[in-house]
């Protein structure tokens, strides 16, 4: 039995942030379990671009997805945050109890979540919908990559093409850049 699945980007992430002040990079991994939930890791860097102003929060909101099990964390340390639900959108505001002030100062932190949504079986083929970005111009880079149990069998479908395909310790791992 061959076992296929799908891929496909459709859902919104948008980050809400001062833009002109902060250098916003984006690395997104999302590593579906051969159960379906999909775990996502969003590690955020943000760079001060001015050497008296520096972030006391941020906002990632995220559209038509069911996240659940959050944690956000910098280093070994967590940090506070808050969930906010309001019609199809859920935002992570997470705190910065530090002032980390001057200009090429970097803050680096991340948000990860279960989605039990993500990864759908129907019959014998997988649909996977990864999130996609509403606006590609809220960050400096984004890099996002997805992971799927070998045991899911071939593709039988990617949109967009990836630009980089690998297999690694049971997993077909599709990477994308901005």
């Amino acid at each position: 039995m061959i076992r296929k699945y799908l891929s496909f980007l459709f859902f919104f992430i948008i980050p809400t942030f001062a833009q002109d002040a902060f250098r916003t990079d984006m690395d997104v991994a999302y590593k579906v379990q051969p159960s379906g939930v999909t775990t996502v890791v969003n590690t955020i860097t943000l760079q001060n671009l001015f050497t008296d102003l520096y972030a006391t929060s941020y906002t990632l909101v995220l559209d038509n997805i069911k996240p659940v099990n959050f944690t956000v964390s910098e280093g070994k340390k967590n940090l506070p945050f808050e969930i906010k639900t309001e019609s199809s959108k859920t935002s992570i505001v997470v705190s910065f109890p530090d002032s980390l002030v001057g200009r090429g100062n970097k803050r680096l932190f991340n948000v990860t979540y279960d989605d039990p949504t993500i990864a759908q079986r129907t019959g014998e083929v997988w649909e996977i919908t990864i999130p996609r970005l509403s606006s590609d111009s809220s960050f400096s880079s984004y890099h996002l990559s997805f992971m799927v149990p070998n045991a899911f069998g071939e593709a039988a479908y990617i949109s967009p093409n990836p630009e980089r395909k690998e297999v690694k310790d049971g997993y077909k791992i599709y990477s994308f850049d901005k």
